[in-house]
């Protein structure tokens, strides 16, 4: 796995509720209501600090991602976010906080590598590696603390005793652009120029999918596919 900059971002965990709720708002009108999103966040977390970062994560994830959400709203149904299944959903909330914070993709990754090989994995062993790619100060044990609470609460990690963690419920993307973003979001945290469909298997990314999307995804919003040894080919990001 790359290293790359050293930008770390997150602070404090979103409320997945809150998360979703800004997302649907800003699906529907362009913008995020931030009066609004406020006071949602503080019917769970009721310090002004606090509240105050996670409105900035929430802001800055909307911003970063505004391409990718015009591209979904073209796809809803009545601008609907929540005609989407919980599936689909959770996909989308879990790509669009990784491709603004990359350090929720490399702790997914540093875990899915664990997981390959052992059921349970504990929580030093994710820090000490982080620390190697990110530095291993405050606001990297902050944010592994923070994205951990954000994965378990979306129930993709699974906490098994203190400080022992294990995987949780695989996703299945429904939806052919949801599938899409999946790779997308690999692509683009792990700084690779494109991959090939056979290596899908290997990268611990995909094990937290029950079905690999390279194989069944329609290709053209977010993702190009171009053929190479018979009955491969490689996938390439597609500026969006």
């Amino acid at each position: 796995m790359k290293s790359k900059a050293k930008y770390i971002g997150i602070e404090s965990k979103i409320p997945v509720e809150v998360l979703e709720a800004a997302i649907s708002g800003y699906l529907k009108t362009g913008q995020l209501d931030q009066e609004v999103c406020l006071k949602h966040i503080r019917q769970f977390n009721k310090g002004i600090n606090r509240s105050g970062k996670i409105l900035k994560h929430i802001r800055i994830l909307l911003g970063k991602n505004k391409n990718i959400l015009l591209l979904l709203k073209q796809r809803l149904q009545d601008n609907d976010y929540f005609f989407l299944n919980k599936s689909d959903r959770t996909i989308i909330n879990l790509c669009l906080f990784c491709i603004t914070y990359p350090i929720a993709y490399d702790i997914l990754s540093l875990f899915g590598q664990g997981f390959r090989v052992q059921e349970k994995i504990h929580i030093q062993v994710i820090r000490h590696k982080t620390g190697a790619l990110y530095g291993g100060n405050r606001a990297m044990h902050i944010a592994v603390n923070e994205v951990l609470s954000f994965l378990v609460e979306m129930k993709i990690i699974q906490r098994a005793s203190l400080g022992i963690y294990r995987q949780g419920t695989k996703l299945k993307p429904a939806g052919s652009f949801v599938a899409e973003l999946v790779i997308y979001t690999d692509i683009l945290c792990s700084i690779s120029k494109s991959i090939l469909v056979s290596d899908l298997i290997h990268r611990p990314w995909y094990v937290y999918f029950d079905e690999l999307p390279g194989h069944s995804a329609s290709f053209g919003a977010l993702v190009t596919r171009k053929e190479s040894l018979p009955g491969e080919g490689y996938l390439s990001l597609k500026r969006v």
